[in-house]
């Protein structure tokens, strides 16, 4: 399932959860897009912006296949190795190729960085 919600609306989240609202804008305008099970079901959240950002790129569909690869699928094996690489992949579409960053600490989600 694919779930669009404005950015500012996400800012405003994160705000309601006492981030600072700086704090709060960086993270929501280097997300790209993020997954979790609610069981059954998968869902991946995307600003409608970003949607519409990636659309245009023609990868929202290589982001969605990303996050039901290594993020919605329990029974899928990956390595951190392979992760990484899709997401090189993923950046090389959307920005050229990009050095990616250390996530620690957001293992839970994935975190597309837009450097």
């Amino acid at each position: 399932m694919l779930v669009l919600v404005g950015r500012q609306q996400q800012i405003d989240i994160l705000v309601e959860d006492n981030l600072d609202h700086a704090a709060a804008t960086r993270i929501v305008d280097r997300l790209y897009a993020f997954g979790f099970r609610d069981e059954p079901n998968g869902v991946v959240v995307m600003s409608a912006e970003r949607h519409t950002e990636l659309r245009g790129n023609e990868t929202v569909q290589a982001v969605l296949a990303y996050e039901r690869r290594f993020r919605l699928d329990p029974d899928h094996p990956y390595t951190e190795r392979q992760r990484l690489d899709e997401e090189r992949r993923l950046l090389g579409l959307v920005k050229g190729p990009q050095p990616i960053p250390a996530l620690a600490g957001w293992s839970w989600a994935l975190w597309l960085l837009a450097l």
